[in-house]
């Protein structure tokens, strides 16, 4: 597939450096098709400002209306697969996007993206052959629930790191992708073929595979560091301590600072974010 085939979207929410140098990385290995609406409104982290082809200053929007804003816009002509990479998704070697976007093509998917619980991969018996990213999903179900828009996806999927065939994208409209499991009934009801992404999984939230790193669930933590809420910081949970951890390496010395004022065990936080990222593409990704 040719680089300029290829066009990578994402709602930025709040500043990340990680993100930034994942942005100049692809740029730099030729995807210059990056198009960015920074959703957060006015932030004390400011907004996007890595490489972009396109860039949308759209106010204070929720994941939501960005993806329904994104399938109003225009895509040239020449585009022939869109990645929806989020802002807590980290890309450290380029040239492993280049081949999950390889299999993408090569294999004919439509669809393609890990899904959100490890579960999801035993229930359904997927296993990966050597150097295999992606293989399909067959059985597609949905269950009903009681919460909105009153079904659970299974397997469910997750967003991240999103590959969809141009086709697909242009046949769906704003209101299918305005909720991911919407979005994900309409795939599936529109016959596309689906792949899952290969994915490694800890503490419920981060994702992980060749060459990239999702933190996961992290938008929530940059609204209560900044309002320096540290009550939603549990010194208990692995979790938040390794949200915290990521702060810590985002922010700097002064912010370590103010955090032990606080009473924050910040040497804790620091050991809770090295475990998360222990044996994975972060430890290295500067």
């Amino acid at each position: 597939m040719k680089k300029d085939e290829v066009l990578i979207i994402s709602n930025h929410h709040r500043r990340a450096m990680y993100f930034e140098e994942t942005m100049h990385r692809l740029d730099k290995a030729g995807y210059h098709n990056i198009w960015i609406q920074d959703t957060g409104g006015p932030n004390p982290w400011g907004g996007y400002q890595g490489p972009r082809q396109q860039l949308w200053d759209v106010g204070h929007r929720s994941y939501d209306q960005g993806m329904s804003l994104f399938k109003q816009r225009q895509v040239p002509k020449e585009i022939k697969v869109i990645a929806l990479i989020d802002n807590d998704c980290f890309i450290s070697n380029p040239d492993t996007f280049t081949e999950y976007l390889r299999q993408f093509k090569e294999d004919k998917y439509d669809w393609a993206c890990h899904l959100i619980l490890e579960q999801h991969y035993i229930n359904h018996g997927l296993t990966y052959e050597e150097g295999q990213q992606i293989v399909p999903v067959t059985s597609q179900t949905f269950t009903p629930n009681d919460t909105y828009p009153g079904f659970c996806p299974d397997p469910h999927w997750e967003n991240a790191y999103l590959l969809i065939n141009r086709d697909l994208w242009d046949q769906q409209t704003p209101q299918d992708v305005s909720h991911g499991r919407i979005w994900i009934k309409r795939t599936q009801e529109m016959g596309a073929k689906m792949g899952a992404h290969k994915a490694e999984y800890r503490l419920g939230y981060t994702h992980f595979g060749d060459g990239w790193f999702h933190v996961g669930n992290l938008m929530a933590y940059y609204y209560a560091f900044e309002k320096e809420n540290m009550a939603k910081f549990s010194p208990d949970s692995e979790l938040d301590m390794s949200r915290l951890g990521y702060f810590l390496r985002e922010c700097g010395p002064d912010k370590e600072c103010l955090l032990k004022l606080c009473g924050v065990d910040v040497e804790k936080a620091k050991e809770a974010w090295r475990n998360l990222i222990k044996d994975t593409c972060m430890e290295d990704f500067k």
